[in-house]
């Protein structure tokens, strides 16, 4: 007769450490969000238009960014007063479009273009390290599940590509597809 074994579980006392580090930590991402609209404000608005071929100015760039702030700013602070799977899951799925699709964007149009995208640093080097840690915690936590997280990514990407569409080619077509 063989016995079935049963697979490791994670019990809560095993992730409240997780758990208490994603929610202390949640305060990363507004500050690599400023590090990186730092890196982004000078040129970015110039390089849309020359390199992508899209519309936008550096007035229509700080006016999006404040809207930004305003959401990550709100998400976050919930998330860190609340400490709730749904507060944190609310924040995870703004931070997947904002920090871990905004990596890939300036990561693939700078192997697109074969140029510069203004934010390729500070998305390789802040972006997406904590976007990993950050997704790791959470999952490891309990406040996401898998399933969840692979939600977060998968609404946070078409999330970012429609913002860049109607933003950039004002719902058009895009020049360079």
């Amino acid at each position: 007769m063989t016995s079935v074994v049963e697979p490791p579980t994670i019990r809560d006392t095993d992730r409240a450490p997780d758990r208490q580090r994603f929610f202390r930590l949640v305060w990363l991402f507004p500050f690599v969000f400023a590090c990186h609209v730092a890196e982004e404000a000078p040129n970015f608005s110039r390089w849309v238009v020359e390199t992508m071929g899209g519309h936008t100015s550096l007035a229509e760039f700080l006016r999006n960014h404040v809207v930004y702030v305003v959401v990550l700013g709100t998400l976050t602070g919930l998330a860190a007063r609340r400490k709730t799977n749904a507060a944190g899951f609310a924040l995870m799925l703004w931070i997947s479009a904002q920090q871990f699709w905004n990596f890939v964007f300036h990561l693939a149009t700078t192997l697109r273009f074969d140029t510069y995208s203004p934010g390729l640093v500070t998305a390789i080097l802040l972006y997406y390290p904590s976007y990993l840690l950050m997704a790791y915690l959470a999952v490891r936590g309990g406040v996401l599940s898998v399933t969840r997280l692979a939600l977060t990514l998968a609404v946070g990407g078409v999330g970012l590509g429609l913002i860049a569409w109607i933003g950039f080619f004002r719902c058009g077509p895009v020049p360079f597809l």
